[in-house]
């Protein structure tokens, strides 16, 4: 149903998709204001040691709650972090540099020179 006309379906949207990118937009949101009411709220009941990125959800959390920590995975899928003044980063956990996969493998080409040096 949700595949295009063309290929034979009625042209639905993923609703499922559709309420994820939602929360995730909401989850951004956030991020950019900490100050306002809402994220001041959240944060005293859930994440109030540390931060958005970190919190988890647990069983006695609102629907809310768990809603928007299963936002939050497909946004953290796509966001890297700034390093600045490296204060708030966790360099084995936080995304702050393009995907390895930009990246060329040089540690093989290295040991194959040592070896035959």
């Amino acid at each position: 149903m949700c595949k295009p006309k063309s290929e034979g379906g009625l042209g639905f949207h993923d609703l499922e998709m559709s309420n994820r990118a939602l929360l995730a937009k909401q989850c951004w949101r956030i991020l950019k204001n900490p100050g306002s009411l809402a994220v001041k709220v959240l944060k005293a009941c859930y994440f109030r040691n540390g931060n958005f990125i970190e919190a988890k959800s647990n069983d006695d959390a609102s629907f809310v709650w768990r809603s928007l920590i299963w936002g939050k995975e497909l946004l953290k899928a796509g966001i890297r972090w700034c390093v600045g003044n490296g204060k708030s980063i966790f360099i084995y956990n936080d995304k702050w540099v393009p995907r390895p996969s930009t990246f060329k493998n040089h540690f093989a080409s290295q040991v194959a020179f040592e070896c035959k040096g």
